[in-house]
């Protein structure tokens, strides 16, 4: 967790020119940037799953529509 924590210190620290440490007053900053971080890192997420889901769905399209012309031809 340690190591985690201080590479997200030195990433806020390569955008920001912000050093973090214990006497810092700047937490509220770092704070607003890991919640930004975390939103980016959700919407990343959302987006990878809507992607598979949608790829999914486009399959199962593709399949029905062939059901559905080979029942078409068989009936002719």
């Amino acid at each position: 967790m340690e190591k985690v924590r201080e590479k997200l210190r030195l990433r806020f620290l390569a955008e920001t020119d912000i050093e973090i440490g214990p006497d810092s007053k700047d937490w509220g900053r770092y704070a607003e940037w890991l919640e930004g971080l975390a939103v980016i890192e959700i919407t990343e997420g959302l987006v990878k799953e809507n992607d598979m889901m949608r790829r999914k769905m486009q399959e199962a399209i593709r399949i029905l529509e062939k059901g559905i012309a080979g029942c078409y031809t068989k009936s002719i």
